[in-house]
């Protein structure tokens, strides 16, 4: 069976998709220690710096969660709207045509509420219109939800990003060996 040619916008939504994996450890590790460590008054040392990392990573992640919006949002629309390059690459697999949105509403509460305690809005109001809740609960909540979330979506894309670097490598070594060694494949 030969293997299905990567349009530009699975390339970007893969490339997006590693940066974001790569951000998102660091997010939810510093999220973690600074949720242990929160309502603990005599916090170690390195507490300034893990809220530090959780703050910088979460802003920074901002533009390539966005970014990745838009590409994802590319490829469905294209594919649902019968456009025929998309139609090619086929849909994406059930399990990540479930989880995407679904971590689509949660990245947006997790960053709505993050950015509500960064700045400070919750100073003079305590609870998130229109639903009333704490931001911090709510942040808590959504990193909860977003976890196993974005386990599943992360595992559905494993197979196919696994089959996407054999082919890279056989390509590669295609170029490497002179021709006389080469064999089919």
């Amino acid at each position: 069976m030969k293997a299905k040619p990567y349009s530009e916008v699975q390339v970007l939504t893969a490339q997006l998709g590693a940066i974001l994996a790569v951000l998102l450890t660091l997010q939810f590790l510093s999220g973690a220690l600074f949720y242990l460590y929160a309502f603990y008054y005599d916090a170690p040392p390195w507490f300034t710096f893990t809220r530090l990392l959780h703050f910088y990573v979460g802003v920074t992640i901002i533009p390539f969660v966005l970014a990745k919006y838009g590409a994802t949002t590319l490829r469905a629309a294209g594919y649902y709207l019968h456009i025929e390059r998309f139609q090619r690459l086929g849909p994406p697999s059930a399990l990540a045509r479930i989880t995407s949105p679904l971590l689509a509403l949660d990245f947006f509460v997790l960053g709505v509420s993050g950015l509500y305690m960064l700045l400070h809005v919750y100073y003079s109001e305590t609870n998130i219109p229109p639903f009333d809740l704490k931001p911090v609960q709510t942040h808590a909540a959504a990193s909860f939800v977003a976890v196993p979330l974005l386990g599943l979506h992360l595992g559905s894309h494993l197979f196919e990003s696994l089959r996407a670097v054999n082919v890279k490598m056989k390509r590669e070594l295609a170029v490497r060996e002179p021709a006389a060694a080469r064999s089919s494949y």
